[in-house]
């Protein structure tokens, strides 16, 4: 079954075929590709739903290697697919030819090597009938020897907003203290140089510089001095972003 998006991003239609991606390129006797026939096209939800593809436990498994059907060793034609036979037991070799291509009803000789029962189930989706079911469900996987994890979306998602938030209100009370440290230290520091400056102040005043004329002549200064300023940060703020990735990647020794 293919999401809405996922066939029209893939031109799929019902009854169109496609393949698996390989699991390795370079392991040329890894798992090969499958062919899979589109059995519907779902309708449109709006979802991450529509990109993805969705398949069976048993095809999915397939996938994986798990499964597949090939002709009977002890009967096929193809040169050396038969290395040796003690009794009803047949060892195949590489050469007996896997069929990859879907059939259209279940082959009879599609089998899985192992037991089913310890095949991989990376996650599911579990909806609980009513308020009881979903208490006794949750109880059953809080112990600490539990070897399966049970996640709710809702809560897992409400917790992860809460961190980004909580995270985003130290970061802007961080940036906010710092922003007035360092507004601090400016007037600090233009304060003292007025103070150095004492006797160039003076020498403006004997040649006949009123205090008007001496306060606007600092005000401009200090407004240059604070455009730079200002034109350094949005600067550096609207460039930061493009190096944010590589800045993380290399914090993290990735």
């Amino acid at each position: 079954m293919v999401g809405a998006g996922a066939a029209r991003a893939l031109g799929l239609a019902l009854g169109d075929k496609l393949f698996t991606d390989p699991e390795s390129l370079s392991n040329l006797a890894g798992v090969f590709p499958l062919e899979l026939r589109v059995t519907g096209v779902l309708p449109a939800t709006g979802t991450p739903d529509d990109g993805v593809i969705f398949v069976d436990l048993p095809t999915m498994w397939t996938i994986q290697g798990l499964g597949h059907r090939h002709d009977d060793p002890t009967q096929a034609t193809t040169p050396g697919a038969l290395m040796a036979k003690d009794g009803s037991n047949a060892i195949a070799s590489e050469a007996l030819k896997i069929e990859r291509s879907a059939s259209e009803a279940p082959a009879p000789d599609f089998h899985f090597h192992g037991s089913i029962d310890a095949f991989p189930i990376d996650a599911a989706l579990v909806f609980p009938r009513d308020a009881k079911a979903q208490a006794i469900l949750l109880g059953r996987f809080t112990g600490s020897e539990e070897s399966l994890q049970l996640v709710r979306p809702d809560l897992f998602a409400e917790r992860v907003l809460e961190r980004i938030f909580g995270v985003g209100r130290v970061l802007g009370a961080v940036a906010a203290g710092a922003a007035a440290l360092v507004g601090l230290v400016a007037a600090t520091t233009f304060a003292l140089s007025i103070r150095l400056r004492a006797e160039e102040l003076a020498l403006m005043r004997r040649l006949g510089a009123s205090r008007g004329r001496i306060a606007v002549f600092l005000a401009v200064e200090a407004g240059m001095m604070l455009a730079v300023a200002v034109a350094l940060a949005a600067m550096v703020a609207a460039t930061a972003p493009l190096f944010a990735s590589s800045v993380l990647r290399f914090a993290s020794g990735a």
